[in-house]
């Protein structure tokens, strides 16, 4: 196997670069795309430092699929096989992501799979390469088996952000491909802000995951447009779960969030939006 790495950055912090040092040794190239639109010198030098690391930074904000898009024609030029698609905010423990590769060498009818992925909420109990078939995986900590990845059709640019990685995943299994999770690797992911506020109905004091109105804008209109995109009949228990998600993040973020007015105008938007079929980047 021909490894290489792909992490899209925006506003990145100096944390990046101790992320980037979880999985770069065992990959044989990195590809850094910076969406933000003003540079970050020392953040872009620190980069710069590290072996066997691309940094593309154009000064605009491509948004996920795009990038994911062109990382991918650029590592099929050079014959990899596999690409490693990260968030700069996530990383691996230890020696956890040489468990990973090794689990992913060890594994049976790789021809047939389209993209592997990882556990990233809860801790695993068990060890090994332990694995099974699902319908989704994040795109950060996941594998892209790129022998397949032109036959799928790549990622969805209309969906600029949020559910970049859901659209794949269902594009592949329509083309009759699996996507396996294992369930023995973890990852340190954020899905968003975490703050702690005491809850209405109970009165205890627990985490909760806030987004921007932005964010949610791109959720609540993506939801739809997968909704819209795909067969009822084949995703039909994900169909529900990500509705139900959906609606506990606005929930949270109403209740526990700031700017409650921008908030419902965004959402709104967002059904406003894909109703005109107004995809891609808000402008």
């Amino acid at each position: 196997m021909r490894l290489a790495g792909l992490v899209i950055l925006y506003q990145p912090s100096s944390t990046i670069i101790d992320n980037i040092k979880s999985y770069l040794p065992l990959l044989d190239k990195l590809i850094v795309f910076d969406n933000t639109e003003a540079a970050n010198e020392n953040i872009h030098n620190q980069i710069l430092e590290l072996q066997n690391v691309i940094l593309v930074h154009d000064n605009q904000n491509a948004g996920i699929a795009k990038r994911l898009n062109e990382g991918a024609a650029m590592c099929l030029n050079e014959n990899f096989t596999w690409m490693l698609t990260m968030d700069q905010d996530s990383a691996f423990e230890s020696n956890l992501f040489k468990e990973y590769v090794n689990c992913l060498e060890q594994l049976e009818n790789k021809g047939n799979i389209a993209m592997t992925g990882v556990e990233f909420e809860v801790t695993p109990a068990s060890n090994g390469c332990n694995c099974n078939e699902v319908k989704q995986v994040i795109t950060s900590g996941s594998f892209i088996n790129l022998a397949l990845f032109k036959e799928i059709g790549g990622f969805d640019k209309a969906l600029f952000i949020d559910e970049v990685d859901t659209d794949y995943c269902y594009q592949a299994i329509l083309k009759g491909y699996k996507i396996i999770k294992f369930k023995s690797i973890f990852l340190n992911h954020s899905l968003g802000k975490v703050s702690y506020h005491k809850s209405l109905k109970t009165l205890k004091t627990t985490s909760r995951t806030l987004h921007s109105p932005l964010r949610l804008y791109y959720m609540v209109r993506n939801n739809l447009y997968l909704n819209s995109k795909y067969p009822q009949s084949i995703f039909h228990d994900e169909t529900i779960r990500r509705k139900k998600d959906l609606l506990h993040r606005i929930k949270n973020n109403f209740l526990y969030g700031h700017n409650k007015l921008t908030l419902i105008q965004l959402v709104i938007l967002g059904w406003l939006d894909f109703r005109k079929k107004k995809m891609g980047k808000k402008l």
